[in-house]
């Protein structure tokens, strides 16, 4: 038993679990792939924010495309940024005014006040939409989950 599961059973008998408890059981589950769970992640997030954003399914080359961005170090933020910023996106709301309403109900879950669309109407003129949809969603996102995270069932 020991050979088998290496290291967790050592910790247990260290600290006295297994002797104290003669009924449990330790079990592993089959070892996971973490970067192809990484890559299974990371194409729900893009394929979501497509959905989400835009309306649609994301073809076979953005889907593509994002992934290949992912793969080689940008960041979800970035992804995240760069539908939030397109000229699809932006044609959907007609308008600076509209665009800003748009990101914040689909980033926020909420419109955006007068003021807010006032102050960030001159700042998306002046910085554009990429660097704006940058700098919203890194100031405003939550952090993602990791979704590689050992599994081991301790059963009494």
């Amino acid at each position: 038993m020991i050979r088998r599961i290496g290291l967790l059973a050592l910790i247990l008998t260290a600290t006295g679990f297994l002797e104290s408890q003669a009924v449990a059981q330790v079990i592993i589950v089959p070892a996971r792939d973490p970067i192809k769970e990484r890559e299974e992640y990371n194409q729900r997030l893009a394929t979501d924010w497509v959905r989400i954003y835009l309306g649609r399914k994301p073809t076979e080359k953005e889907l593509a495309l994002m992934m290949q961005r992912l793969r080689t170090g940008a960041s979800p933020a970035a992804v995240q940024a760069s539908i939030l910023s397109s000229d699809e996106y932006y044609k959907k709301y007609g308008n600076t005014q509209a665009f800003i309403n748009g990101v914040f109900q689909d980033v926020l879950g909420r419109k955006a006040t007068a003021a807010e669309i006032l102050q960030l109407s001159a700042k998306v003129n002046g910085m554009g939409r990429a660097r704006f949809a940058a700098e919203f969603v890194a100031a405003n996102q939550l952090p993602l989950v990791n979704p590689v995270q050992p599994t081991v069932i301790i059963v009494p």
